[in-house]
């Protein structure tokens, strides 16, 4: 099974990613990565991380709406030194290539340790699936 890195995308950050430079150490911001699965452009999912520098990161999870909660359940990568969009792509390939399964389930499976899924289909997660299921259960009766 081949998967590999297709696209990042950064909805927050004005202009394109592998320009950007942090006004100062204090940086975060929400990454979207679009993997693709056997070199198939149709064939893609996305996945989400936060990207922050230590400093960024206490900013960014101070402004939670829960305030005893510094981080819950967060897929998150910590850039120690100067931010640098080659090194930061870099290490999201490394990570999704050490996510190839023997089948694409197994990849999606294993892309989950590092990093969030996105449903590309629904913004209410529950919506969907439950109409979903009460089609399935339609049709077993």
């Amino acid at each position: 099974m081949s998967i590999k890195l297709y696209h990042l995308n950064a909805p927050d950050l004005k202009g394109n990613l592998n320009k950007y430079k942090p006004e100062n150490a204090r940086y975060w911001f929400y990454l979207e990565i679009h993997v693709m699965f056997n070199d198939d452009e149709h064939s893609t999912e996305v996945f989400s991380v936060w990207v922050a520098s230590p400093e960024g990161l206490q900013d960014c999870f101070s402004r939670s709406w829960l305030r005893d909660i510094v981080i819950e359940d967060a897929k998150i990568i910590v850039i120690k030194n100067e931010y640098n969009y080659n090194s930061l792509e870099q290490r999201i390939r490394e990570l999704i290539h050490k996510c190839n399964g023997r089948n694409d389930y197994e990849s999606l499976i294993l892309l989950q340790r590092y990093f969030d899924p996105i449903d590309k289909y629904s913004e209410d997660i529950n919506g969907d699936y439950f109409e979903i299921f009460d089609k399935m259960k339609k049709v077993k009766k």
